[in-house]
């Protein structure tokens, strides 16, 4: 369970760290979210659905404010 909390932690870490960038990939992240959450979910990981969730959430965010 504590390997499962140190990876999702780093891919949240990971993507906003690909937020802070220049000129960041909104589409590609939101994107790969959206895939990561299907993906979770059809492997029963709500917690992992929940953080590609909330992720998707602040990236589209940061897609609106930058435009």
């Amino acid at each position: 369970m504590k390997t499962d909390n140190i990876t999702l932690q780093g891919i949240a870490e990971a993507t906003r760290a690909r937020l802070a960038k220049d000129q960041p990939d909104y589409h590609g992240i939101t994107s790969e979210l959206l895939g990561a959450k299907r993906m979770a979910l059809a492997l029963g990981d709500h917690r992992a659905a929940a953080l590609a969730d909330q992720l998707h959430s602040e990236t589209v965010a940061a897609w609106r404010a930058a435009a």
